[in-house]
């Protein structure tokens, strides 16, 4: 059985992978799009630089230099996060005003490979921004840091598993009703807010610093923070680990069968080719 099947699992990630290329290509046509995009977070850091100088030195942000190191680490995690919530949905939503979403939607590919395919490109691309943010930060005063590495990389996939699979879900919406992509900075505005990506959790009202444990980003920026700024060990953040693994484990598969009836449904009523 296993013989039969190894070939039709790289064929779904030789096709997953031939759509990222396409995404990738259609993104370095437009190059300094692409060279602004990532140069645009400067801007930021040098801005949070300052606002680090004012707020700093408290007993909930601590120092000036501890706060900046807590909004680089926010900012870096958010960039991921972003590629991986509006990736599916917008690559979904591109494809269908292209007229190329039906082309694709009639390979012999499931659901799964099809949502991999527009991931793939977006996550890299949020990767890159995310290692390049902190590069910029050292000479700000990304000072001190103790990093990790077995840490970094556990927290790093468990966070794009579990956003991935929100991807999933708004992709789903947009093959089935060809709307729902304005939700998504509606959606990450709200997660950053109660998740303590600027700022930690303690400053909210106690009713949101209480759902903001319930939120993924939550603990993905605890076990993050953890591993990049104070060398934690995997045991060390294994909660947040645990806790973000029990989201993957639910929501992948939800947001791959969501996936699978968005594009049943769009085959069903043409929306495959109609925007």
């Amino acid at each position: 059985m296993s013989a039969d099947r190894t070939p039709s699992r790289m064929g779904a990630l030789s096709a997953a992978w031939t759509l990222a290329l396409k995404d990738l290509k259609v993104a370095f046509s437009y190059r300094l799009s692409f060279f602004f995009g990532h140069l645009g977070v400067a801007f930021t850091l040098i801005l949070f630089y300052f606002v680090s100088r004012v707020v700093g030195d408290s007993d909930v942000v601590g120092s000036p230099d501890e706060y900046f190191q807590f909004v680089v680490v926010g900012m870096a995690m958010a960039g991921i996060v972003e590629t991986a919530v509006g990736a599916s949905m917008g690559a979904a939503r591109r494809d269908q005003v292209e007229g190329t979403l039906e082309a694709v939607a009639s390979l012999p590919i499931g659901s799964a490979t099809l949502g991999l395919g527009w991931l793939l490109y977006p996550i890299l691309d949020g990767l890159i921004g995310a290692v390049f943010t902190i590069l910029l930060a050292i000479p700000l005063g990304m000072v001190g840091a103790d990093p990790y590495l077995p840490s970094i990389v556990l927290s790093i996939i468990l966070s794009i598993l579990v956003f991935a699979s929100f991807g999933f879900f708004g992709a789903a919406i947009v093959l089935a009703f060809q709307q729902g992509a304005g939700v998504v900075p509606v959606f990450l505005a709200l997660l950053a807010l109660i998740s303590g990506t600027l700022f930690p959790v303690e400053v909210l009202p106690p009713f949101l610093e209480t759902l903001s444990q319930f939120s993924p980003l939550t603990h993905a920026l605890d076990s993050m923070r953890a591993a990049l700024l104070d060398a934690a060990t995997i045991s060390e953040i294994g909660d947040s680990l645990l806790i973000l693994a029990g989201f993957a484990v639910v929501l992948l598969p939800l947001s791959v069968f969501a996936l699978e009836l968005g594009l049943r449904r769009a085959r069903r009523t043409g929306g495959l080719s109609r925007f």
